[in-house]
């Protein structure tokens, strides 16, 4: 499962988005050998194994068990809004990284823009 979604993400380019967004780096300075594309396939693996695992508790009649898995899932949504939260702070972060070093607001928005546009019109066809 963590091997499909992380071919699937590089094969519709979020390594390169992120790396235009400026999220590639901060696994730079991290240095790790993770991609975005690999960690969010990571968490699709573990969400999914601990849905899985709550089913089995389920069918073996163990409710403790479920009620643990149950509360876990039930903060996933608080999990990808982190997740979504800490990502539109690192691009805001490199938009105003960029305008700070001098390089003036309009070319951090056309850059920001073409990147965009670039990929509405992939996903317009």
């Amino acid at each position: 499962m963590q091997a499909v979604v992380g071919r699937v993400l590089q094969g519709i380019g979020f390594d390169g988005w992120m790396e235009k967004g400026g999220i590639k780096q901060f696994f730079d300075r991290a240095q790790t050998n993770y991609t975005p594309a690999t960690v969010i396939g990571r968490l699709v693996f573990w969400f999914v194994f601990i849905i899985a695992l709550t089913m089995a508790a389920d069918a073996l009649g163990i409710p403790q068990v479920s009620a643990v898995l149950g509360q876990l899932i039930a903060f996933i949504p608080n999990i990808i809004a982190a997740i979504l939260i800490l990502i539109l702070a690192a691009l805001l972060a490199n938009f105003v990284s960029g305008i700070v070093r001098g390089r003036p607001a309009a070319a951090c928005w056309r850059a920001w823009r073409s990147t965009r546009s670039s990929s509405t019109r992939r996903l317009r066809r």
